[in-house]
């Protein structure tokens, strides 16, 4: 079983919860709540088993390029070399994927790859369910 969910909005980083006196709070409730009300509005899929989880993050060009860069960065697909890492939008999309419920612990992420590209600012995520057969496809160099 194969689902894709596009979530529209730029990119989040996972991020440590922090304190504000006795209080503890994460600084992306908000972002975290918005994402998973998109999921839930394009359907959830409960994934059963090992997952594959493929994402794209098109990350904002920045306002300070020229028009000529931002030209050239729209056209072409480039690499977003710059904060945020990619595990921690990872590990965000990954959290926030768990609580909408595709699937029940973020353990059952097994393999996958995340790419961070300019572009329109959203998030386009591909879960693969996998099964016995579909380890064959590995390279045998891997294994």
């Amino acid at each position: 079983m194969e689902v894709t969910y596009i979530l529209p909005y730029p990119p989040t980083p996972w991020t440590a919860p922090r304190r504000a006196g006795k209080i503890f709070y994460s600084p992306h409730d908000k972002q975290k709540k918005r994402d998973i009300a998109s999921i839930i509005a394009q359907g959830v899929v409960q994934l059963v088993g090992p997952i594959r989880l493929d994402v794209v993050f098109y990350m904002p060009i920045p306002a300070s390029f020229s028009k000529k860069k931002k030209a050239e960065l729209e056209k072409e697909r480039t690499y977003h070399v710059y904060k945020p890492d990619r595990d921690n939008c990872a590990k965000h999309l990954s959290d926030i994927l768990e609580k909408a419920g595709v699937y029940q612990n973020d353990s059952q992420i097994v393999s996958g790859f995340a790419l961070k590209l300019y572009g329109k600012p959203r998030t386009v995520v591909h879960l693969v369910q996998l099964d016995s057969s579909t380890i064959a496809e590995i390279p045998r160099d891997y294994l």
